[in-house]
């Protein structure tokens, strides 16, 4: 996950920022003495990286008639079927 970040934020070409803000976040870091507050941390860290790709992965809804031309029905398709003369 934090090769992945990492490759994001390069090529978003905001390494200065980054290692501005990750001394920051280290420094914060070593002073949470409770491991409760270090595993809320985590999932925090994990909640927002969600929030972040969750918009990033949203489907384009099809429009409608955009397969038109594609299926085609044949002209007996409501016509009762032959099979089935027997059930009814």
């Amino acid at each position: 996950m934090k090769n992945f970040i990492l490759e994001v934020l390069v090529t978003k070409k905001t390494v200065p920022n980054f290692l501005f803000f990750q001394e920051q976040i280290n420094s914060k870091l070593i002073l949470l003495t409770s491991d409760e507050l270090q595993r809320e941390l985590l999932f925090f860290i994990d909640y927002l990286l969600s929030k972040q790709f969750a918009n990033r992965e949203k489907k384009r809804k099809p429009q409608f008639g955009c397969a038109k031309g594609i299926f085609i029905l044949s002209p007996d398709f409501d016509a009762p079927l032959t099979d089935f003369n027997d059930y009814m």
